[in-house]
């Protein structure tokens, strides 16, 4: 199969698809009943779980006073789920059970090797806290934090990775055999846009089996992975080649209806002062002290900006004096 990654303006229906997705991939069997999911999901597949993430999400870790048992973890149990992890290990400790030990010690290092890829950290380390049932995260670039008290964007990714891990464990199988449909609205919200590159990549390398169904508003992430169709609800245009060499300026205006890659005030600055510079030695005396000025706040906000104009300036008076 291939992702499939919605795209357009607000109001051209990515929330009302997968909206309307969702029921529909419920059912028992997929069959030929809705074209746009026939040409992205296989045939007759039987799926085991789908989950949804809607622009509007939330995601409290709820926090623990000693390990408790859950039958079916959910995301916000996860700091349940890694003190009972913990209890386990001692159990299996004060017992001699050294293989249940080295496993779950095993377990803990994977975990924190996917935290430390989901945020974009070279090492981070899981440190646990016996006494307040609480776990702390440590990196190089980062201050010590209570895993319960992630910043929103981390907090965003940690609850999409945690649904489907937790999901694997209660399944007993490894994250590389669950199959499944994930949608995810809005993708990017509440993402540094390091986090926007990387999120969609790292996902579906954890998860093989699962396909992404992603609505977002950012380049960053319709140029993030290769094995994708993104579909432009605004210009009703699927597009099937590989995007991540594009970049991000022509996505922005191929894909989000910005006009420039430049901000609306320097557009503006650099429309005027292109129009002015198109009457060549025809120029008023007026005009051309109005585009030398308009050349000098080009420059205050960028250098760059200003330089086509100020070598423009130069040719015509060359020509001027020839």
């Amino acid at each position: 199969f291939r992702h499939l990654i919605l795209t357009g303006k607000n109001g051209s229906g990515k929330t009302t698809i997968l909206k309307k997705l969702f029921p529909l991939i419920r059912t028992e069997k997929i069959e030929d009943k809705e074209p746009l999911l026939i040409n992205y999901i296989p045939n007759n597949l039987y799926l085991p779980k789908q989950f949804k993430f809607m622009a509007n999400r939330e995601f409290i870790l709820r926090t623990v006073d000693g390990p408790k048992k859950v039958e079916k973890p959910k995301s916000d149990l996860l700091i349940q789920f890694l003190v009972n992890k913990k209890t386990e290990q001692a159990f299996a400790f004060q017992n001699k059970n050294d293989s249940v030990v080295q496993e779950i010690e095993s377990w803990f290092s994977n975990f924190e090797q996917h935290l430390a890829g989901l945020f974009g950290f070279n090492s981070l380390k899981l440190e646990f806290d016996e006494q307040d049932f609480e776990f702390y995260l440590k990196a190089s670039d980062l201050n010590k934090s209570p895993l319960s008290q992630l910043s929103d964007g981390h907090n965003v990714a940690l609850l999409i990775f945690t649904e489907l891990m937790l999901y694997a464990e209660s399944c007993k199988k490894g994250k590389q055999d669950i199959p499944a449909i994930v949608l995810i609205d809005e993708l990017e919200n509440h993402l540094h846009l390091e986090l926007q590159e990387t999120i969609l990549p790292f996902l579906t390398s954890m998860f093989p089996k699962v396909q992404f169904i992603v609505a977002t508003h950012s380049p960053a992430v319709i140029a993030s992975i290769d094995n994708a169709t993104v579909y432009d609800l605004s210009q009703h245009k699927t597009i099937d080649e590989d995007l991540r060499g594009y970049p991000y300026q022509f996505l922005m205006k191929e894909h989000f209806g910005i006009e420039s890659e430049y901000s609306i005030a320097a557009t503006k600055l650099l429309n005027e002062a292109r129009a002015l510079m198109a009457t060549g030695n025809d120029r008023t005396e007026q005009e051309s002290i109005k585009l030398r000025e308009l050349a000098k706040k080009l420059h205050e906000l960028s250098p760059n900006l200003a330089f086509e104009l100020f070598l423009e300036l130069e040719r015509q008076q060359l020509e001027k004096a020839a």
